[in-house]
């Protein structure tokens, strides 16, 4: 997920805000600090940021705000990603994290 953010609003907080939006209630009010976090290119001098955060797995609301956002969205445990078509500069850096 790529988020921009709002004046004055850090990285982190606009990938939560982002996450709220697309895929609707979190399980709970505050994500601890981040694992890791992940970029890399995805065209036209823009970056993809990914947030790594260890939670208990949940299923999503999907009552997020924009819907259309996260049409054909999968949600996977940790254990799964890796079987998973990922995009090769984020496959590198997620089996690195």
């Amino acid at each position: 997920m790529e988020a921009e953010g709002h004046i004055g609003e850090g990285p982190h907080a606009a990938a939560i805000r982002e996450t709220v939006e697309e895929i609707g209630d979190l399980p709970m009010l505050a994500l601890p600090a981040p694992k890791g976090v992940l970029q890399f290119p995805i065209g036209d001098d823009r970056t993809a940021w990914v947030h790594l955060h260890e939670v208990p797995y949940f299923t999503p609301a999907l009552n997020g705000s924009t819907p259309e956002e996260t049409a054909g969205a999968g949600w996977f445990k940790r254990r799964e990603v890796g079987d998973l078509d990922l995009h090769p500069p984020f496959r590198a850096q997620w089996e690195a994290a």
